[in-house]
């Protein structure tokens, strides 16, 4: 009678610790995936920004206080706007005014949560990582990239 009890409660352990497992589990796949969905939603928004401002001269990478920005539209033109679009505290935001305004990088406008965000523009081929350490990136080729 006792060995049953003892089978019985080695039972009731093993499908508790299963159980226990089986959540952990699930909760680091649907940690994983979100993560993902917000990297893919993202980099298609950017994407999308660059396809609309894909104009001769319109698309250029700089730097501003040690965060690298996409900054679409000619800022030359007195009556023109300029878009920028970079990661400032944890957030991609994006920040549009004419092109001689003094507005700073915490104006813009949050857009999405992230970790981090990097432009590289090299001949006609931009590319942009989002995310820690070994995060997702996008190659887009500039097809109207002024030379």
């Amino acid at each position: 009678m006792p060995t049953l009890r003892i089978v019985w409660i080695e039972f009731a352990l093993c499908i508790f610790f299963a159980a226990y497992s089986g959540s952990r589990i699930y909760e680091i796949i649907c940690s994983r995936t979100a993560d993902n969905y917000k990297e893919s939603v993202a980099l298609q928004y950017i994407g999308e920004k660059v396809r609309q401002g894909d104009e001769a001269g319109n698309i250029r990478v700089v730097e501003i206080n040690q965060i690298s920005v996409l900054e679409l539209g000619k800022p030359s033109k007195e009556d023109g706007y300029i878009l920028w679009i970079y990661a400032y505290e944890g957030r991609i935001r994006e920040l549009f005014a004419a092109a001689n305004t003094d507005l700073e990088l915490e104006d813009g406008i949050c857009v999405l949560e992230c970790d981090g965000l990097w432009f590289h523009l090299e001949d006609s081929l931009l590319t942009v990582e989002i995310g820690s350490q070994g995060g997702k990136g996008l190659f887009l080729a500039v097809r109207s990239r002024e030379k």
